[in-house]
């Protein structure tokens, strides 16, 4: 698996992800992204090129353990691109056990509602 995380124009972090991810990628990802300097409010993460098949059990794991580790600011929103249906499960999994007060998590099947989505208000 390869991770690369950038800066777009917006000065939002983009995380591009390819290939088979694990759990532990997937936590060596959130946390690269967490010990940035400044860590920013708006996160996109690109899953489309890769693939994943987690247990429910790894999931909540994950959720768990960046609720204790990640230093994403209060106010912030996270967005997942995904293709397949069972990485669209997955993730939605996620976004509601990873859900706290100050982050809002949505997945997505195409960019361009990502984008839009979280470019807008937050709630």
């Amino acid at each position: 698996m390869k991770t690369k995380l950038r800066r777009d124009s917006n000065a939002r972090l983009i995380g591009t992800a390819v290939g088979s991810l694990t759990l532990d990628d997937m936590k060596a990802a959130a946390q690269a992204a967490s010990d940035l300097e400044e860590v920013p409010r708006e996160i996109l993460w690109d899953l489309r090129d890769a693939t994943f098949s987690l247990t429910a059990e790894q999931i909540r794991h994950l959720a768990e353990h960046l609720k204790s580790t990640s230093r994403i600011p209060v106010g912030s929103k996270m967005a997942f691109v995904v293709t397949g249906d069972l990485q669209f499960g997955l993730v939605r999994m996620f976004e509601a056990l990873r859900s706290e007060p100050g982050l809002e998590i949505r997945v997505f099947r195409e960019w361009s509602e990502a984008d839009d989505w979280i470019s807008g208000p937050r709630v």
